[in-house]
């Protein structure tokens, strides 16, 4: 994914300890003669060079900097790629574990996985941004300095994310993009029309369906272009009748022409529409009045307004489908079951005895409404503890594998464990890959086993600290990953992990543990210690790297976690993965 052309630039290339703006890096590249654009194309990287005059005003508004919507349907019939954007910082999404477990937040002494099952079988979980509009802080592609932007990171039990405003075509920003990506987290943007304006260009777009051709090309480009894999779909503005034939051509030809450029993009149709009248009539369930478009599209949104009976009518409706309907819960509480806030979980029980997927509506509710006594990150713990149990939580496929841990912000900047850039930061764009399990704050979770941790950090912002709990044995450990890391007979995998003792008179004993799974499906668990030999003591802070080897032949790794058998805490700053051939 990314921009067609070009040469691409990538965070990793950048020197955090000295952070510039993203259009001056491309300029530095280009002053170095590092890029491969033609020399007629280089004025167009000036900061003061202005578009053709004749397409101004219908120009993408998207660059370097920043990340915007496109308002105006004009705007996206006249589209072409801007010859400089943040489309080349895209990163590709990287591939998740094909079986799931069910989330849990409680400490789990004994290291059971639980039951696994296959990603095809259960509900989805769909996470809609609805953040005071939208394009705030995270529209900046280099961030700012406010660590306490919202921010989200629970990744693990999330399938899908949309980035949401009230603009016509919301194209997700760069740095949230990334995050998700990072943790194998499919985006999709939003096309919304609505009311008196909504209607008026409806009126005007499905009078012609070439213009609906040209319309879905370019919308579908333009989801190329900027790295993300589809859209939700959201008219919620009456339809003349006359025109119900062409909004179902508009919904089926928009899909095909996305699947024509991937078969896993997706379109999603927001419970909206009468599909026999045309008028605006939430349904809050599948059924005759929004079944076309359901059948044409990848999945449908329902309206959050539902009771029980509707859900039953929707899973009878659905059929084989049933995983392709997503019940809206609006966190906000508007109409919805339970009341919302940190009540949602009324609603996602409701919807997983269905056996339902869920779609998650405004959980920036947590951000906009916290109060002075409870801060953002305790009242987004609260929330999503009490949701944890209704998820299926996933982890990485993909190796090599490397995560610091860190949630895309922070007091301050760390590279190798010395701080490289003082003051508070917020760049979503840095998230790295997180945990399974739902993490709380060490500022005020002090009896958590395992939390996030931000007065120190090996890379980026966060790492992790870990604690015995005073009532446990001898040993106590904890999962923080499943996974699918395939090995054979022929390779063998390299665990490092860089770790700190929080006080340097203390005293701690940590190892990792794996658990494999044979062809046979037999599963065992195999606690590594250290190649002494290969253990070394970083010069910044005490950090201190181990690393670990398997034997050859061990089958597929599906679970990491940490055994530790000290009372005094230790952080885990950095965590890594790689497969190494056997040579004779």
């Amino acid at each position: 994914m990314g921009c067609s052309g070009g040469r691409q630039i990538s965070y990793e290339s950048v020197d955090e300890g000295s952070p510039k703006p993203a259009l001056a890096k491309y300029l530095r590249l280009v002053a170095n003669g590092s890029d491969t654009r033609r020399d007629s194309e280089m004025s167009c990287i000036v900061p003061t060079c202005e578009r053709p005059k004749k397409n101004q005003e219908l120009a993408d508004p998207n660059d370097l900097t920043t990340c915007y919507p496109i308002e105006k349907i004009d705007m996206v019939l006249e589209w072409e790629p801007p010859k400089i954007s943040w489309a080349s910082l895209v990163v590709p999404r990287v591939k998740r574990t094909k079986y799931v477990y069910k989330g849990y937040t409680k400490c789990e002494q004994d290291g059971n996985p639980g039951v696994a099952v296959s990603r095809r079988n259960v509900p989805k979980t769909l996470f809609c941004h609805d953040m005071r509009g939208g394009y705030l802080d995270d529209r900046l592609v280099d961030g700012s300095d406010d660590n306490t932007a919202f921010n989200f990171f629970r990744w693990s039990g999330i399938d899908i994310f949309v980035y949401f405003s009230h603009k016509f075509l919301t194209i997700p920003p760069v740095t949230w993009i990334n995050a998700a990506h990072r943790n194998g987290v499919t985006v999709l943007g939003t096309i919304i029309t609505e009311g008196e304006e909504g209607e008026e260009l409806c009126t005007n777009l499905l009078c012609d369906q070439e213009k609906v051709q040209r319309l879905c090309d370019k919308l579908a480009t333009i989801c190329q272009h900027y790295g993300f894999s589809g859209y939700l779909l959201n008219i919620e503005n009456t339809i003349a009748k006359k025109q119900l034939k062409n909004l179902l051509f508009f919904v089926r030809e928009l899909k095909a022409q996305l699947k024509r450029i991937n078969h896993e993009y997706l379109l999603l149709w927001y419970d909206s529409v009468d599909e026999n009248t045309g008028k605006l009539d939430w349904q809050n369930k599948l059924n005759k009045q929004n079944w076309s478009f359901f059948d044409s599209c990848d999945g449908i949104f329902l309206n959050y307004g539902w009771k029980e009976e509707c859900l039953q009518i929707s899973l009878r409706n659905a059929g084989d489908r049933h995983l392709d309907v997503f019940v809206g819960i609006d966190v906000f509480g508007r109409g919805c079951m339970g009341g919302g806030g940190f009540n949602c979980k009324e609603a996602m029980s409701l919807i997983r005895h269905y056996n339902l997927s869920a779609a998650i509506f405004a959980p920036g509710w947590v951000h906009e409404c916290q109060e002075e006594e409870h801060t953002f990150l305790q009242r987004d713990y609260q929330f999503w503890a009490n949701l944890y149990e209704y998820l299926y939580v996933s982890g990485p496929a993909q190796l090599p594998f490397e995560t610091s841990f860190c949630i895309g912000s922070g007091l301050h900047y760390y590279r190798k464990g010395k701080s490289s850039k003082k003051g508070h930061w917020y760049n979503l764009a840095k998230q790295d890959f997180q945990v399974c399990d739902l993490l709380g704050w060490d500022s005020f979770e002090e009896h958590s086993c395992i939390s996030y941790y931000e007065n120190e950090a090996y890379h980026g912002g966060t790492c992790l600290i870990l604690k015995k709990p005073n009532h446990s044995d001898k040993y106590h450990e904890h999962r923080l990953f499943v996974c699918e890391f395939r090995t054979t007979e022929y390779d063998y995998l390299i665990l490092k992990s860089t770790v700190k003792l929080l006080k340097e008179e203390s005293k701690g004993d940590f190892e990792l543990y794996i658990r494999t799974q044979n062809e046979q499906g037999v599963q065992s668990k195999h606690y590594l210690k250290p190649d002494k030999e290969h253990v070394h003591k970083l010069s910044h802070k005490r950090w201190v790297t181990r690393v670990f080897s398997t034997d050859p032949g061990i089958g597929m790794v599906i679970e990491i976690g940490y055994r530790m058998s000290k009372t005094d805490a230790i952080l885990l700053g950095r965590l890594s993965v790689i497969k190494e051939p056997l040579t004779l």
